[in-house]
């Protein structure tokens, strides 16, 4: 007989009415295969096959109660690819084709060969061993796949292959399969907004996301389930080694980092006691219009205005009531300028308004309009407050001047009485 050096890792279900035989085999197969479970008949043969989960089946033919091929048939009902080994005699090769049928792997002659049958347990340990490291590979993939935050999946480009949980879960499928045989695609559930993954009549995605068709990797679905809006990022790579080729679909949900973004964003472009848009943010939109200014030659004006004697009311009735005159100014001039036009708080008592495709003259009506406005506001300590305005038109003369003409332009209103509107 062959040394064993090591056992073979599986676990042999051996059938086998004859208690010596059964004895004597078992001790031999303990020596060579990692665990041995016996069988006295084919109808315990079943029971132990199915309370056990052997790897490999080595059975007799004929045996009382249930015999080896009538056990086979029923084990391959269940299992059409455990590896059955039968030991027969001679007189019994009438029932080798049966076996055949069955799907028997193969057949040791009696009295057994003991080489014979280790180098059967051998060849046949090799595709067990081999799927068992895949299958271990294949749950311990699964395993960090589905631990998982992210939307992970697996497409042909035509349809989703497979799916993590975190995916079924948000669209409370069991399966991929179930996914597809609702019949809507993934991009049926996508946002249609600009600068995103959007979906595409006629067109992949997925390949155009890939081509670098879209300006971001951000896309925005709406869930089934509550038809809440979600914000992932989306990574995308080819499978390696597979065909039909595969891609795999990373999304990560990045809705509360946008919503805290956009209020950091908020926080650092708004003023925060009157809500509008503070110095640095006009600035940014002054430059950007002054270069469409530049390029199209498209008027835009400046209008400047100051709360007058502001320092008397936080003087004689407090800071708390001098807050209460710039939030109610700032609302009021916010409802009565264009939806085009931008409001901002400057500084103190200070506050710019940008007006796109406006030239002075319009600049001048919307100032007055907007003096008479502030006029009219009641407050709880006083009758009214005044302000005074400055309008200004670009001149081509670099964003620098141009502020410094408005501000010279307010300077000169509250120098000629205040209440006033003065054109620079």
């Amino acid at each position: 007989m062959n040394n064993v050096k090591q056992k073979i890792p599986v676990r042999v279900l051996y059938v086998e009415d004859e208690d010596i035989i059964r004895e004597q085999l078992e001790r031999l197969l303990k020596r060579i295969v990692s665990e041995v479970v016996t069988a006295c008949d084919g109808k315990q043969g079943l029971e132990f096959f199915d309370k056990y989960a052997p790897d490999i089946i080595v059975t007799d033919i004929k045996m009382p109660k249930m015999n080896g091929l009538e056990m086979s048939k029923a084990i391959r009902n269940s299992d059409k690819k455990i590896p059955i080994i039968i030991t027969t005699a001679h007189s019994e090769s009438e029932l080798l084709m049966e076996a055949i049928g069955i799907g028997v792997s193969e057949f040791l002659l009696k009295p057994v060969d003991i080489d014979a049958l280790i180098a059967a347990l051998e060849r046949k340990s090799r595709d067990i061993i081999l799927e068992k490291e895949l299958d271990r590979q294949r749950k311990r993939f699964e395993t960090i796949i589905n631990f998982q935050d992210n939307m992970i999946f697996l497409t042909d480009g035509e349809k989703i292959v497979d799916a993590n949980k975190s995916f079924l879960s948000f669209f409370a499928k069991s399966s991929a399969e179930e996914f597809e045989a609702e019949g809507n695609a993934l991009d049926y559930y996508f946002i249609d907004e600009t600068d995103i993954i959007h979906k595409i009549d006629g067109e992949n995605w997925i390949k155009n996301f890939l081509d670098g068709k879209f300006s971001k990797d951000v896309v925005k679905i709406k869930s089934p389930i509550n038809d809440e809006v979600k914000t992932f990022l989306v990574k995308a790579t080819k499978f390696p080694d597979e065909e039909p080729e595969l891609d795999i679909i990373s999304m990560s949900d990045i809705t509360e980092m946008e919503k805290e973004a956009k209020i950091l964003e908020r926080l650092a472009n708004t003023d925060p006691l009157t809500k509008i848009y503070n110095r640095l943010k006009l600035n940014e939109l002054l430059n950007y219009e002054i270069k469409k200014t530049d390029r199209y030659k498209t008027p835009i004006s400046l209008i400047m205005f100051d709360i007058d004697r502001f320092k008397n009311i936080n003087d004689t009735f407090g800071h708390d009531v001098g807050d209460e005159v710039l939030i109610a100014i700032a609302r009021a001039v916010e409802q009565n300028i264009r939806s085009t036009d931008v409001l901002a708080r400057w500084g103190g008592e200070e506050f710019m308004i940008m007006l796109p495709n406006t030239d002075e003259a319009g600049a001048h009506i919307m100032a007055e309009n907007l003096r008479k406005l502030i006029a009219s506001l009641k407050f709880e300590k006083f009758d009214f407050v005044t302000a005074s305005f400055g309008v200004a038109q670009y001149e081509d003369d670099g964003t620098k001047e141009f502020l410094k003409r408005v501000d010279n332009a307010l300077y000169e209103a509250k120098r000629g009485g205040r209440n006033m509107v003065s054109i620079g």
